[in-house]
């Protein structure tokens, strides 16, 4: 990430090692960076949902899944962690 800054794949990759570690808080940083650089980042929205959802923010959560069902077709992550907010 140093090298590149603005490489949003390495920051993806980066941010779901931080949640795969439990380090929600670090995670939630970089995305929070991700989607100011480009909110219209499908796989970013659905992954700082994921780690809203794990922090408790359901409201936040929500509304980060439903911001990506908006931008991308998505995948099982984002319409099963979309439901987890419904329930």
């Amino acid at each position: 990430l140093e090298l590149s800054p603005n490489d949003e794949e390495a920051q993806l990759a980066f941010s779901r090692a931080l949640r795969a570690q439990g380090r929600l808080d670090d995670a939630a940083v970089v995305l929070e960076r991700l989607v100011a650089q480009n909110p219209r980042n499908g796989e970013a929205l659905t992954l700082q949902g994921q780690v809203f959802l794990s922090q408790g923010k359901l409201l936040e959560a929500d509304d980060n899944f439903r911001n990506a069902a908006n931008l991308y077709e998505g995948d099982v992550a984002l319409f099963y962690g979309w439901g987890k907010t419904l329930g």
